[in-house]
């Protein structure tokens, strides 16, 4: 087919040995040990007790807590049978990427642009989770939702999620909307899982934190959301020195020339402010949150998603 890509023509702007090397490397390092923290998702535990997802019948025999009992199954059977359940830690993960042209930034001295360091993070935790048994889904999105892929967990789904997302970076959005992109998502009732979200989080059209707004609705339905901000190193550092010429990257704004030394500290006090602020609303909320930026080589960024130091 024509528009089935290869894997080979997919692959060419990514470092796939990496992607590979690290999924791998996430796998040993995490081996038996219990899944926490930003890349918790877990699986099907194989223990019955009682939880929220119910798993099936079975008779009832002596000891059992007869809280369990289905009364319904007896008035229908004369039976008694037991109501198990199976714990369920939420074994789908949802990587929503921010395709806004923001996202496509990239300093001088950065070898990934923001939106191909989260790629390359997302498709890492992604192959992980695909080769544990876990469903994952790929969703882009700018100023409104764009791509959803469903959650599955065939192995060969890993391509269809890289297709996405390399594709997506031929049409990026010009503006963000995060309030309006991840409420379509939201509206969705989508089955509980982990929703992953990486984004330079600058909306700042549509209230302070509107992300923070969308992350509460989606908790309520029973999701786990973590908050990747992604960055690139000179928007945290701010590095200029001579009289430059800067422009906006979404909302049209007029190019502006001026001598970045005297805004540098002004800037810098914003940034750090706006970032803590996001940081500590997320862990007021139970939000999972990790400013990532792509100064990082990706072996210390997932080091750092496990809070690791290397």
């Amino acid at each position: 087919m024509q528009n089935d890509l290869s894997l080979s023509s997919l692959e060419k702007n990514l470092n796939m040995e990496e992607i590979l090397r690290l999924s791998h490397f996430l796998k040993g390092y995490l081996g038996n040990r219990k899944l926490e923290g930003l890349l918790n998702g877990g699986h099907h535990s194989p223990q019955r007790g009682q939880s929220l997802e119910f798993a099936q019948h079975r008779e009832y025999a002596p000891l059992d807590d007869l809280k369990h009992l289905d009364w319904k199954v007896f008035a229908k059977s004369d039976k008694y049978y037991i109501k198990q359940f199976e714990k369920e830690n939420h074994i789908r993960a949802y990587f929503c990427l921010d395709f806004s042209n923001s996202m496509n930034f990239k300093g001088e001295k950065s070898k990934f642009s923001k939106i191909d360091f989260a790629i390359h993070l997302a498709l890492i935790i992604a192959l992980y989770k695909l080769n544990q048994g876990e469903a994952i889904s790929g969703i882009t999105f700018d100023d409104r939702l764009r791509d959803q892929l469903p959650p599955k967990t065939k192995k060969d789904y890993f391509r269809e999620i890289l297709r996405l997302l390399v594709q997506s970076q031929e049409k990026f959005g010009q503006s963000t909307n995060l309030l309006q992109s991840l409420r379509g998502l939201s509206e969705q009732m989508l089955p509980k899982g982990i929703c992953l979200i990486f984004s330079d989080v600058f909306d700042f059209n549509h209230g302070e934190y509107p992300l923070i707004d969308v992350c509460l609705e989606l908790q309520k339905q029973g999701h786990q959301v973590v908050i990747f901000q992604t960055l690139d190193q000179e928007e945290l550092t701010f590095p200029f020195e001579e009289l430059t010429r800067f422009e906006g990257l979404e909302f049209g704004d007029e190019p502006i020339q001026l001598d970045p030394v005297s805004i540098k500290k002004a800037y810098l006090q914003e940034i750090e402010q706006y970032c803590q602020g996001l940081k500590q609303k997320c862990m007021a909320q139970g939000i999972a949150y990790q400013q990532i930026n792509n100064a990082l080589s990706l072996e210390e960024a997932i080091f750092q998603i496990l809070g690791e130091n290397r």
